[in-house]
């Protein structure tokens, strides 16, 4: 497989990682910590491994294919810092607002009833605004990679070695301080979008991996979760050790499994021909941005009344025609497409 269909399949690589966010969260609900303000009904033994197991790497390899385009347009589309920084906040920071006013606050506050000073926080102070975390962190993320890009070049494994010690910087300060604008959080991840860069410019990781079937690579990442999540669980010194380094571990690990085994099933199915799939790509943003409240009114009518899949598949479908269906409302406003991003 050419470079050229590598970088072009990085799109429907973050439309299934993003979908499998949205999935995900359907899910979370029977974890027992997410939307806490209903109980399940009915339990269920397998959604919350799935949950978990999906939980344990999308994030992550949708921020290592970030990576990888970033390399790809970095000498070309993204040579200026300022234009590049006022890019992102066109793209990230502007719809984090928009959405934040108009949707994720009104309805999120049918559900949790926060008080003001709880919605200042979380939302003005970027304090786990709920879904919209992810547009803050990966604004610094991009702010904070483009300066040290000579140097991450000249120095690769220093690169390693200084993000490193940004991770256990955003771990440590985030227990202590509060992370506004979820700055802390985006030097957790910055080591995982450099996993994504140094893919682009040294190909042997990914041509070694993209060697070993598909199904295999499946097969051990499940294997490494499972083995994970059993020592967590264990009361003693070893599942608090695994519990510390986990996260990251499974991120990575799990996160250029993704990447490597959503190229394959990308180039198989010539993905770029489907009608269904471009559509999703066209919108999986949107869908990121506006789902999470429509699950919320989705579980609240059906908890107890169907099986916990039937409102899983429910939830996924629902939430995501009508994130498609506002996205097509907001593109025909000029005003949004021009100055909100979206």
């Amino acid at each position: 497989m050419d470079i050229d269909t590598r970088l072009n399949n990085c799109y429907f690589i973050k439309t299934m990682l993003l979908l499998f966010v949205v999935l995900g969260h359907c899910m979370d609900f029977w974890n027992g910590n997410w939307f806490t303000v209903y109980k399940p009904i009915d339990s269920s033994i397998t959604i919350p491994f799935i949950s978990g197991w999906l939980n344990s790497f999308h994030i992550y390899g949708f921020i290592i294919v970030s990576g990888y385009i970033y390399a790809f347009k970095k000498n070309d589309d993204y040579r200026n810092y300022k234009s590049f920084i006022i890019k992102k906040i066109k793209r990230l920071i502007f719809p984090y607002f928009f959405v934040a006013i108009v949707w994720v606050i009104p309805l999120s506050q049918l559900f949790f009833r926060w008080p003001i000073i709880e919605i200042f926080k979380k939302y003005v102070l970027a304090i786990n605004p709920s879904q919209l975390w992810f547009l803050w962190m990966l604004f610094w993320v991009f702010l904070i990679i483009y300066p040290l890009d000579r140097f991450l070049i000249s120095h690769p494994y220093y690169g390693y070695v200084l993000l490193f010690l940004f991770h256990i910087i955003g771990r440590i300060l985030g227990k202590t301080v509060p992370d506004y604008f979820c700055f802390l959080t985006s030097l957790k991840y910055i080591l995982v979008f450099y996993i994504g860069v140094r893919m682009w410019r040294n190909e042997k990781l990914y041509l070694i991996l993209s060697k070993i079937p598909g199904v295999v690579l499946l097969m051990l990442d499940l294997l490494a979760y499972y083995v994970v999540d059993y020592f967590k669980g264990n009361e003693f010194y070893i599942g608090k050790i695994v519990s510390r380094g986990s996260d990251l571990f499974l991120g990575l690990f799990g996160g250029v499994i993704a990447f490597v085994v959503l190229q394959k099933i990308a180039f198989s199915i010539s993905w770029w021909r489907c009608k269904t799939i471009l559509l999703l790509k066209d919108f999986s943003f949107h869908i990121y941005l506006f789902h999470q409240q429509i699950i919320y009114f989705v579980i609240k009518m059906m908890n107890g009344l169907y099986s916990p899949v039937l409102i899983v598949i429910i939830s996924f479908c629902v939430s995501s025609s009508i994130s498609i269906g506002i996205a097509i409302l907001l593109n025909k406003n000029q005003f949004v497409k021009k100055y909100v991003g979206l």
